[in-house]
């Protein structure tokens, strides 16, 4: 983990993170480069009970790590396989080659506000995940891909926000677009 100098460093006031997990350093177009990439003996991509794989943390993670950025082909065609990200200007970030998207393609949607312990946010066209909360060991990162993402993946919004009006509740800038697949092998 890389702290920087100073302390705290502000990317945009409302996005402030305090430290940057850094993917191991592997080329764009290498072989498992989606599982090399991820930083050792910090994060794992493993199975998960939500959907075939997820990214669980092999040690405890503080509130404000920024994770990323979310890796893959800038394109303007939406994808329909679900490893994209939609930005503001309208530009998708298409993970689903495996040789040039990273590991963050594999975290999942939380099911719950309760157990998101991530938040996506953008920075001059790249997007990236911040910790919202300490993430214990064994935890899977989750984040919520935004109200189409989840009613897709059979998540019950009503659920998602309790009891609250879902027309009441903010919802994420950016949308990560169709149901997710993953095709990778899993090392446990």
């Amino acid at each position: 983990m890389k702290h920087f100098e100073g302390g705290k460093q502000s990317l945009l006031t409302e996005n402030a993170y305090i430290a940057s997990l850094e993917d191991n350093p592997v080329p764009i177009g290498s072989a498992d480069r989606v599982k090399k990439i991820v930083p050792t003996d910090i994060l794992k991509v493993r199975h998960s009970d939500i959907n075939r794989y997820g990214v669980t943390a092999l040690k405890n993670l503080e509130t404000g790590i920024r994770l990323g950025s979310y890796e893959g082909i800038l394109t303007d065609v939406k994808t329909e396989i679900g490893n994209a990200w939609k930005l503001q200007d309208g530009k998708f970030i298409d993970a689903t080659d495996e040789t040039t998207s990273n590991y963050l393609r594999f975290v999942n949607c939380a099911r719950t506000q309760q157990e998101e312990n991530l938040e996506a946010f953008e920075c001059k066209d790249d997007l990236y995940y911040k910790t919202k909360r300490n993430i214990l060991k064994g935890d899977e990162l989750l984040v919520f891909y935004g109200i189409s993402f989840a009613e897709n993946s059979g998540i019950d919004m009503k659920t998602y926000y309790g009891e609250e009006d879902t027309k009441k509740v903010s919802r994420p800038r950016s949308k990560r677009t169709s149901a997710s697949t993953y095709n990778v092998q899993d090392e446990e």
